[in-house]
């Protein structure tokens, strides 16, 4: 369990999308109303993503409320979202994902 990098905040944008050369370019508006992360939480809060801002030690790229994708110091507290990545062999069997019709994966 960890948290989201944000390449997985693009790729979860419309495959047409992913050829974006930067980061900030996942927030460019058709790109960002095409990703079905944007927007997931009803609150839409700021949310940190694992990957560090290169030019400066102690920043880290996050996604914005509304959807942009920026950087900023980690100092200042933002949502997280638990992502679990799984092996290229695991399947899907069932389920819709809830409390009560949970992922059966094998």
């Amino acid at each position: 369990i960890g948290l989201m990098n944000v390449y997985d905040y693009g790729y979860a944008a419309a495959p047409t999308s992913w050829a974006i050369n930067t980061i900030s370019g996942y927030s460019n508006p058709t790109i960002r109303e095409s990703n079905w992360l944007y927007g997931v939480y009803g609150n839409r809060s700021d949310e940190w993503t694992i990957t560090p801002y290169s030019s400066y030690v102690y920043w880290v790229w996050y996604v914005y409320s509304y959807g942009n994708v920026n950087y900023y110091a980690t100092n200042t507290t933002y949502a997280v979202r638990p992502v679990l990545y799984l092996a290229s062999d695991v399947k899907y069997e069932s389920g819709a994902g809830t409390s009560t019709d949970p992922f059966l994966i094998s």
